[in-house]
């Protein structure tokens, strides 16, 4: 199994940017650098603090890397 995760703030209800995903998916690919990742899962989750001013959203990624077998 492998996994990641990546999160951004949300202030003033104005999002910075999506790359967070970007850099959770880059993480799990690295992760895995010579094989194949299956039954990947990811789960968007939005906290709130200060009354709704201040929220952060996190995106957790798993899966499963399985090595690439040579046939032949």
């Amino acid at each position: 199994p492998v996994s990641s995760s990546a999160s951004s703030p949300i202030i003033f209800l104005i999002p910075f940017g999506s790359s967070y995903i970007d850099r959770a998916r880059e993480d799990l690919l690295e992760k895995c650098p010579h094989g194949q990742i299956e039954g990947v899962l990811s789960k968007h989750q939005r906290t709130d603090y200060f009354l709704g001013l201040v929220l952060v959203q996190n995106v957790q990624m798993q899966g499963y890397c399985l090595n690439k077998e040579k046939k032949g």
